[in-house]
């Protein structure tokens, strides 16, 4: 990746937290039904999760609104600051 895509690009990460007062049981059905069993799995696993990488700032703040909006707290990071790829690709 060039300086300037590392400057502009946003990764969107999510480190197990959920929005105060959401019921983690309710919100990991909730994932389930719109997105997948096998993605949720990944997402729940414990461990910190870059749900979505390389985006515009525009674009990781949308899918951090629709997130929050299920009970899902995640972050926005500069994609320079992250090291390690750990995207929602399910393992063989």
């Amino acid at each position: 990746m060039n300086d300037s895509k590392q400057a502009t690009a946003f990764h969107v990460v999510f480190d197990g937290r959920l929005v105060p007062g959401r019921n983690a049981a309710e919100v990991e059905a909730e994932f389930v039904r719109r997105f997948g069993a096998a993605t949720a799995k990944t997402l729940f696993s414990g461990k910190p999760v870059t749900v979505n990488r390389d985006l515009r700032r525009e674009e990781a703040q949308k899918k951090q609104r629709i997130l929050e909006q299920l009970g899902i707290v995640v972050q926005i990071v500069p994609a320079s600051t992250i090291s390690a790829d750990l995207s929602l690709v399910e393992a063989p």
